[in-house]
């Protein structure tokens, strides 16, 4: 038979001695606890959290099984909205506060507190921070303190030693965000909003959208920003106004607690007795009497001991008090 017409025959035999082999073949199998070579991965949450009773009243009306838990929900749910699967909170300060975990909101906060804009801000400013930029948990001032606290002891860590404790030098690489963006007391307005005219956001709504960053139109936000700059000169002189009150105040409370000492001509006054060099413990803290013989200036006066000699130099008032014989 030609070789080209068995060519059927052959391949069964071929197959069958294939088989053969597969039945005399030992397979072992190694199992691998972890994996040789470590790969990178990001963790994502997939359980439920303190937003999922909220979003199943609003979405498909599911109350908890607990009466009175079920009617605390409903009256806590009116202050939620959902918004393209994405659950956000009224506010008063802004439209909307986009609802997150509390792992996501505690990256937040490392974000604003100690990453590549941080302030290393207080608790307070620290969760208003947070607020300001968009976001809402309902833990979110107690992950402040918690976080602020670990910084805390961060920092005492950075000591050279306990006898002798010196602080590290650090070289700064830039000026800190916090110092732009936050509105500053004298001024009730952030830096960058007087100068461009609008609010900046922080790195950390970009990986984590925010409200206005998931709604941002680029033509109406240049619309809008031509608008402010228009505008702000009116935020420039408030803010002036705002500066030139706060000075105001301050001037007052430091005279509130200066108690004005002023001298005559002819008066005896004491000086104090440690203005030159440090006196014992024992050692009288005043000495004198002295004569005022002229006025220099604003609180400095000229001095003479009781045999007539002047002293060497002028005095200022805060280190002479009145004499009385």
């Amino acid at each position: 038979m030609p070789r080209e017409e068995n060519a059927k025959a052959d391949s069964l035999s071929k197959l069958v001695s294939s088989l053969e082999d597969c039945r005399t073949r030992h397979i072992t199998i190694h199992y691998l606890p972890e994996a040789r070579t470590p790969l990178a991965v990001q963790p994502i949450t997939t359980g439920e959290d303190w937003r999922t009773p909220i979003i199943k009243w609003i979405e498909e009306e599911l109350l908890l099984e607990n009466r009175w838990e079920a009617a605390r929900l409903k009256t806590r749910a009116t202050r939620f909205i959902m918004q393209e699967h994405i659950l956000y909170k009224k506010s008063y300060m802004h439209p909307m506060l986009r609802c997150l975990s509390t792992e996501e909101g505690i990256h937040i906060l490392q974000e604003i507190h100690s990453g590549c804009c941080g302030a290393h801000a207080g608790t307070r400013i620290l969760a208003n921070k947070a607020l300001r930029a968009g976001y809402f948990w309902p833990s979110m001032k107690q992950d402040a303190i918690r976080l602020a606290e670990e910084y805390k002891n961060g920092v005492k860590a950075c000591t050279s030693g306990k006898d002798s404790p010196q602080w590290l030098i650090l070289k700064p690489t830039g000026k800190s965000k916090s110092l732009i963006d936050n509105p500053q007391r004298s001024t009730g307005e952030s830096p960058f909003s007087l100068v461009y005219g609008t609010e900046a956001i922080i790195p950390a709504e970009l990986g984590i959208p925010s409200h206005r960053v998931m709604n941002f139109s680029e033509e109406c936000n240049e619309n809008i920003l031509r608008e402010n700059l228009d505008l702000i000169e009116e935020l420039r002189e408030k803010a002036f106004l705002r500066i030139q009150r706060y000075k105001n105040i301050m001037i007052n409370s430091y005279k509130k607690r200066v108690k004005s000492r002023s001298f005559q001509v002819g008066d005896l006054v004491l000086r104090r007795a440690d203005a030159l060099e440090p006196i014992g413990k024992l050692d009288p803290t005043w000495e004198g009497p002295y004569k005022v013989t002229s006025v220099i200036g604003e609180g400095a006066y000229e001095l003479e001991d009781p045999e007539g000699r002047p002293l060497p130099r002028p005095w200022n008032v805060h280190n002479l008090k009145k004499y009385f014989a």
